[in-house]
């Protein structure tokens, strides 16, 4: 697997959401959190574009916006619970299943890199 991921997340139907056929998701939405959470870090790096370029690795890298630490699994799925707890964000967020196409399992610590795409 790769150590550094990029996907393109776009707005849809109220929310986030992202393509990637290399791993086979169309219109997979960011749910449970993780959609606020990308409105607030969208708002805050004051972006204002419909789609983003998103960034991520277990491991940290330079200019990362946010770290996102692992809390637990959910009980109820496979997905996973992490938060966001730094100077600008207090957050609390659910990664849907679909991250494990990206990581052989869940990371204690994922770094996330958001920016502008046109």
């Amino acid at each position: 697997m790769n150590q550094i991921n990029t996907i393109l997340p776009y707005r849809s139907m109220g929310g986030w959401a992202f393509d990637d056929e290399d791993v086979g998701l169309y219109r997979e939405p960011f749910v449970a959190g993780a959609d606020e959470a990308i409105d607030k870090i969208v708002e805050f790096l004051g972006i204002e574009t419909n789609k983003i370029k998103m960034t991520f690795s277990k491991d940290k890298f330079p200019g990362h916006d946010v770290k996102l630490e692992y809390l637990m699994k959910d009980p109820l799925d496979d997905g996973q619970f992490y938060s966001i707890d730094d100077d600008n964000f207090d957050l609390e967020l659910w990664l849907c299943p679909a991250l494990l196409e990206y990581f052989n399992k869940a990371p204690d610590e994922i770094y996330v890199k958001i920016e502008e795409y046109k």
